[in-house]
């Protein structure tokens, strides 16, 4: 009876400290997910817990310049360990042009012009035509 009683014991013993072990085991392994969206596509990637991650990719986007993933409205730390379920935003800013060049064309006439810059947002005039025409011949016979 004493044996059957210490088993007992030491099997309730061993049972709670293998639950233990196996919360613990699984909080430490924990998953995160990280949702990406850069306006186009939405990406999902699981880290353990406490880890760190890199961004999947860098997003292009026409026109626009991007800024980096942000959390919120906060630029993501991609250095620090991630303890929680987060989605990360792709920040955009528009590219602006400050020049741009308008090239001509004398479309069959004569003479050359050079391309002329403006600046984008400044009022500026056209230069003056300087290509010659001459007149055109129908062949009708």
């Amino acid at each position: 009876m004493k044996k059957s009683i210490i088993v007992l014991i030491i099997g309730i013993i061993l049972c709670i400290t293998g639950i233990g072990l196996i919360v613990y085991s699984n909080l430490s392994n924990a998953i995160v997910t990280i949702t990406y969206k850069d306006g186009t596509i939405e990406i999902k990637n699981s880290v353990k817990k406490g880890e760190i991650t890199n961004p999947p990719y860098t997003p292009e986007k026409e026109d626009y310049e991007f800024l980096g993933w942000y959390s919120e409205s906060i630029k993501f730390d991609f250095s620090k360990p991630i303890d929680r379920d987060i989605v990360l935003i792709a920040k955009w800013e528009e590219i602006k042009p400050n020049e741009y060049k308008v090239t001509y064309n004398s479309n069959g006439g004569t003479g050359t012009m050079s391309k002329q810059t403006y600046t984008h947002d400044v009022f500026q005039n056209l230069k003056n035509n300087k290509s010659t025409y001459s007149q055109h011949k129908n062949n009708h016979d």
